[in-house]
């Protein structure tokens, strides 16, 4: 087993796989050239380990399961396969505001949610959803006030949702 962030060689020492967590990307060093693949190549999203089998079989375990990626068949792999789904902002209606906006999200598993509301200096404005969810499309409305109860300034406001291990942001612009 080979840890995210760390090289691992297989048996004969041959070749060297490495994989980004952060950046959703698996190196391969062969014959001393570097091959990356990302989701583009039909890489899952959200590596959480890699694991190299005696005979060079890469498994990549995610959130989703563990799945078995084949350089040579990456770009047949995109092709077919399906997208693995995440967590993410599906849009805000109105934006831009005046009284009141609606923040749609889904995800794609029951996971502990965050949603937060920050303005351009980066300081929180409002706590709008920490609990667990469950998997599904939701919404939530923000009413332009912070979380003392009171009316924020017009302006441009950033709603951050974390879901589990992802993370996902949009822009609200709020006109009083």
């Amino acid at each position: 087993m080979v840890g995210i962030g760390s090289i691992g060689f297989p048996h004969d020492r041959d070749i060297c796989y490495y994989a980004d967590k952060s950046r959703g990307m698996l190196g391969i060093l062969k014959n001393d050239i570097w091959t990356l693949y990302t989701m583009q190549d039909g890489l899952p999203a959200a590596i959480l380990s890699l694991a190299v089998a005696d005979n060079g079989d890469v498994f990549i375990g995610t959130i989703c399961g563990c799945f078995r990626f084949d350089p040579n068949q990456a770009l047949k792999v995109e092709e077919t396969a399906e997208k693995v789904p995440v967590a993410e902002i599906l849009g805000v209606y109105p934006n831009p505001f005046n009284a009141a906006t609606t923040i749609s999200y889904s995800l794609p598993y029951s996971c502990p949610v965050e949603i937060k509301l920050f303005n351009t200096m980066g300081q929180l404005v409002k706590k709008l959803y920490y609990d667990t969810h469950y998997a599904g499309k939701h919404t939530i409305v923000w009413d332009g006030r912070n979380d003392n109860g009171e009316d924020v300034s017009s302006g441009l406001y950033f709603v951050l949702m974390k879901a589990g291990a992802a993370s996902t942001a949009k822009r609200l612009l709020l006109i009083r």
